[in-house]
C-alpha cells in the first residue's frame, strides 16, 4: 500500500507537521502516539476542564504510567479540574501575576518568529539551568 501523505505544513527534508493522514482514524492515531510518548504536557484552561476528549487523553496517559506535567495557561478554578489530576500531580501556574516576561521564539525557517509572554513568577518553574 502506498504511503499516505500527512496533512500539515511541509518541513525541510519532506517532513510534515500535523495530525493523522486523510482517512486515518484519529482516535487510533492519538492512542498510538500516547503509547510512544514518555511524557504528556497538559495545557489547562477552562475549555480543557470541560472537554470530555481532553479528560480521556489525560486518563489514558495516566493509565499508561506517563509523566504528566499540568500547566495552567488560563485562570481555571481548581475545583473544575478532575480529582485524578489535582490529587496526584503538582501543577505549574503560568497565569498568576501581572509582571510579564516576554521572549522571542523561533521554531524553524518556515514558522515565523513569535513573541511569547508569561508571568515572571511562573517562568522560573520552566527554566532549565
Amino acid at each position: 500500500m502506498a504511503e499516505r501523505k500527512r496533512l500539515g505544513r511541509l518541513l525541510p527534508g519532506g517532513r510534515t507537521l500535523g495530525g493523522p493522514a486523510p482517512g486515518e482514524r484519529w482516535q487510533d492515531a492519538l492512542k498510538q502516539a500516547a503509547h510512544r510518548c514518555e511524557a504528556v504536557l497538559v495545557l489547562i484552561s477552562p475549555e480543557w476542564s470541560h472537554s470530555p476528549w481532553c479528560l480521556a487523553e489525560f486518563l489514558l496517559a495516566k493509565q499508561l504510567g506517563k509523566s504528566i506535567f499540568g500547566v495552567l495557561i488560563e485562570p481555571t478554578p481548581l475545583e473544575t479540574l478532575p480529582a485524578e489530576l489535582t490529587a496526584e500531580w503538582q501543577l505549574c501556574d503560568l497565569t498568576d501575576g501581572k509582571d510579564l516576561r516576554s521572549f522571542r521564539v523561533s521554531y524553524d525557517s518556515i514558522v515565523p518568529e513569535t513573541e511569547v509572554s508569561s508571568p515572571s513568577r511562573g517562568s522560573p518553574a520552566l527554566r532549565q539551568d
